[in-house]
């Protein structure tokens, strides 16, 4: 008898003791619960690609993540401190282009007066001032250089990004950090409403098809996950990019179809061999993104003729054979390097802000075309920052952080308001 009662009051103690376990260990992993009532700190530190992160719209929000920041000398040999898009209240990591190398606070670098500031003695590769600047230029056949606008004899460097050369981004960082400060970039204009069929589809499950048609940017060039330059972060090009949210977000695919070429303008755009691989490939949206190339001497009004021809062909023709009724985003070029020309004398920067208001009112309350408006995106951000933050060639061609302000302007210009 007194033994049943020993191991009866054993098992009741056992059975507290467990109860009282799970509940404490309940307690301390719950998701609502931290230490101090907080919720538990977001990793916003990027090692690697990230699609969301990535796409996270630099517009809104209060981290900015992979920003690229260009680090070269001053003609005093020294770096002055970066101004990145917004002013840096928080950093949360300095690293390297590729997101393999991650730099370290008071060492290599420090936040001055919100700005990024370069340490001397630390292990950030600095372009030297002579080798950016170079004194003469000498047209060696290979690419090195590109001569100055102002028909000075001077050159800059010219170093695109590829497969066998990091190019640019040798001397680029990716910089995460937190913000308060207000955007100097205007939120795009949502034209959601010219695709609320296409965003239909999307929403019932639908697989679609995308067709983009445009030069070298929308080829592609010289987004890091590309076969041609095929290096870490791997980020792909802009037209990848949004095709790649769309598929995330509603759970469908996107079949592609891209008949960009490198170096081309609307001229070539508007023959009827070319535009009909558009029409033949029975597209659900077309992506189409000339200018950067017209605007070095292709005057507006020639330009935007073009641009009328070609849209109203494809979605003409798209309609005879398809019987479809499919939309276009016509997106506007980022600007290229006024410091610099293809000839001595002269200048990259033609008429690309003309383009912009022009193919801006060319679409406006139009039933099947919208305008991507990333001119002015570019334009804006360049009251923040330096040309070389958001290039891969120092001339006419965008880095990743680019691609990824055209794919978020050609998201916004698709989803308005889903896409903040």
């Amino acid at each position: 008898m007194k033994f049943k009662q020993f191991f009866s009051l054993i098992l009741c103690f056992a059975t507290l003791t467990t109860a009282f376990a799970c509940k404490t260990n309940d307690q301390t992993s719950s998701p609502n619960q931290s230490s101090g009532g907080k919720e538990p700190e977001v990793n916003h530190d990027l090692t690697e690609f990230n699609l969301d992160k990535y796409l996270t719209p630099v517009w809104s929000g209060n981290v900015s993540y992979a920003e690229s920041a260009f680090v070269r000398q001053n003609k005093n040999g020294k770096v002055d401190p970066i101004q990145l898009l917004y002013d840096i209240d928080e950093i949360v990591s300095v690293r390297s282009f590729d997101l393999k190398t991650k730099y370290v606070e008071g060492i290599d670098y420090k936040v001055t007066n919100g700005k990024l500031e370069i340490l001397e003695g630390g292990s950030i590769p600095v372009l030297e001032y002579s080798k950016y600047h170079l004194s003469t230029y000498v047209n060696d056949g290979l690419q090195t250089q590109i001569p100055a606008s102002d028909n000075s004899g001077t050159a800059y460097i010219l170093s695109e990004t590829t497969k066998t050369n990091p190019g640019m981004s040798a001397w680029s960082l990716a910089v995460t950090y937190k913000h308060t400060s207000k955007s100097v970039i205007t939120k795009p204009v949502d034209n959601s409403s010219v695709f609320e069929e296409f965003v239909l589809k999307l929403e019932n499950g639908e697989d679609v098809k995308a067709v983009f048609y445009g030069d070298s940017i929308t080829y592609g060039w010289a987004a890091s996950n590309t076969e041609e330059v095929s290096r870490a972060p791997y980020c792909p090009s802009y037209p990848n990019l949004a095709m790649d949210y769309l598929e995330n977000k509603y759970g469908i695919t996107v079949t592609r179809a891209n008949h960009s070429r490198s170096g081309e303008t609307t001229n070539w755009a508007k023959e009827y061999a070319n535009y009909t691989k558009v029409v033949d490939e029975n597209p659900d949206i077309v992506i189409l993104a000339f200018g950067m190339n017209d605007a070095g001497g292709i005057d507006t009004n020639t330009f935007v003729a073009n641009i009328k021809g070609i849209m109203r062909n494809i979605t003409a023709d798209c309609k005879e054979k398809w019987n479809k009724d499919v939309p276009i985003v016509l997106v506007g070029s980022m600007l290229p390097n006024a410091e610099v020309g293809f000839q001595p004398g002269s200048c990259l920067l033609g008429y690309h802000h003309e383009y912009a208001e022009a193919l801006q009112d060319l679409t406006y309350n139009k039933a099947n075309f919208a305008f991507a408006n990333v001119t002015k995106a570019h334009e804006q951000m360049l009251t923040r920052k330096v040309f070389q933050d958001t290039t891969s060639s120092n001339s006419n061609h965008p880095n990743d952080y680019m691609h990824r302000v055209y794919a978020q302007v050609v998201l916004r210009t698709i989803l308005g308001k889903d896409y903040t």
